[in-house]
């Protein structure tokens, strides 16, 4: 036996007979089910027993005009989305407006034919329940979304404790005789010790990504001298490097001592040119080339970190920035990467206010002219 399909309700309110008369006889009886009222006092009581998916109301009434009757079934728990058609001859300036401003979903004149009035009204509840389900569907989003947070932040905590531990356990261990007198030994002590080193960095990005998705990381965002930034980059990187032999330059030239620009000064060192050169460092070969170089434009100083490595490849640059898609890779040397290093970079630029860029041509789709290019834009101080 098939299931009945529940028919629309129409709540019909109008204080002339002879109009509901002639709506009724218009409403398809098969497709509708219909409840009129020549009271707007008497509908208002039974409005709540009957939860109609539409409302047909006359605005010109004795005992309540339609606005106010609109006014009050917006004020119904439950129907505070449920479509409004003001049915008037009424076309002035005025309602019009006056309607929309108590909720109407549309007006429609008295004098349109059986065909159209069917015909607007089987659109207006489509669309009604189409909002409907996009509504329910962006609720089920953000729940979903705060319970893999709430996820994410549990494991991070319960991964991190046993994880100090085994970390303890294996300083220990470097500081015993076996360790000093036996090579294989110290030789995987030091990769466990590396592997424990790489889960702690992944947790402490997935920790700071998910405060900044949460709106808890608050920046300072003051006037930061540029060049005390680069400064302490070179400081910071000189040794990986000249171990690498990589040829390292900055265009000081270009960069005037006095210039500042709105971040965060310690995020800017240690999470956005520390992530972007420590790739550059990690994707290029030994006696490559990498450069920082800067431009005034205005209102806008540019920074340009650039390399000839191995580049990105195009299938995987779209996503680079994307904190839930996974892109990392190992290095020239076999360096082992998170993946969240450049999404928490792009996060913390668009912090302060600015704007990054990637171009990246990889090494397997042009042999001769590859690596990769980022361009910062930060705003100026004053």
């Amino acid at each position: 036996m098939e299931e009945s399909v529940r028919k629309p309700k129409i709540c019909l309110v109008d204080d002339m007979r002879t109009n509901i008369m002639v709506l009724e006889k218009y409403l398809s009886k098969d497709r509708y089910e219909v409840f009129s009222f020549t009271s707007p006092l008497e509908a208002l009581e039974n409005v709540p027993k009957i939860m109609p998916d539409i409302f047909l109301l006359d605005v010109e009434m004795d005992e309540m005009n339609g606005f106010e009757l609109c006014l009050k079934v917006r004020a119904i728990e439950g129907l505070q989305e449920v479509p409004v058609v003001f049915i008037t001859t009424l076309n002035d300036t005025e309602s019009l407006e006056k309607g929309l401003q108590v909720g109407a979903t549309e007006f429609l004149n008295k004098d349109m034919n059986p065909y159209e009035l069917n015909l607007r009204i089987n659109n207006t509840l489509k669309v009604c329940v189409l909002n409907k389900e996009i509504r329910e569907k962006n609720l089920q989003l953000e729940r979903s979304s705060e319970s893999n947070r709430i996820l994410v932040r549990l494991l991070c905590h319960d991964i991190n404790n046993p994880l100090t531990t085994q970390k303890l356990n294996l300083e220990r261990m470097v500081r015993s005789e076996a360790y000093k007198s036996d090579p294989i030994i110290q030789k995987y002590i030091n990769a466990t010790i590396r592997g424990v080193d790489q889960i702690f960095s992944i947790i402490d990005h997935v920790r700071q990504i998910s405060a900044i998705e949460d709106g808890k990381v608050c920046l300072e965002i003051a006037p930061v001298k540029l060049l005390d930034v680069i400064e302490e980059i070179k400081f910071m990187f000189e040794d990986r490097w000249k171990k690498k032999n990589i040829q390292f330059s900055v265009d000081d030239s270009k960069l005037p001592e006095n210039i500042m620009v709105l971040a965060d000064k310690t995020s800017l060192i240690h999470q956005v040119f520390a992530n972007l050169l420590s790739n550059a460092i990690k994707f290029s070969h030994e006696g490559q080339n990498v450069s920082i170089n800067f431009e005034d434009k205005g209102d806008i100083f540019e920074i340009k970190l650039q390399d000839n490595g191995i580049g990105i490849p195009t299938t995987m640059l779209k996503d680079i920035f994307k904190a839930h898609v996974k892109t990392s890779r190992l290095g020239t040397d076999k360096e082992k990467g998170t993946g969240f290093g450049l999404p928490l970079v792009k996060s913390y630029v668009e912090k302060y206010g600015g704007i990054i860029n990637v171009e990246s041509k990889s090494v397997e789709e042009s042999a001769n002219d590859h690596g990769t290019t980022f361009v910062i834009k930060l705003k100026k101080a004053g």
